[in-house]
């Protein structure tokens, strides 16, 4: 089983701690379409919930990156 790039980039951002508002503006996508991958991620998986499909990808092994998504802290 595996996830598309965009339902992985939407659980990604979701598990980074983002509202799924966020993870589209994040990506440049409507909020609706957001909603829908994360909805064929949850069928994909069997999951009920956004924390129960970031757990059930990761216990099968989908690598979700937590941290590409966001700019690199500024140095000053």
């Amino acid at each position: 089983m595996s996830l598309s790039p965009r339902e992985k980039d939407v659980l990604s951002l979701i598990a980074s701690g983002l509202t799924l508002e966020q993870a589209a503006r994040k990506l440049g996508i409507s909020a609706r379409c957001a909603n829908q991958y994360r909805g064929r991620a949850f069928d994909k998986l069997g999951a009920i919930s956004s924390p129960h499909a970031i757990a059930l990808a990761l216990r099968i092994g989908i690598e979700l990156d937590l941290l590409s998504f966001f700019d690199p802290p500024k140095t000053t």
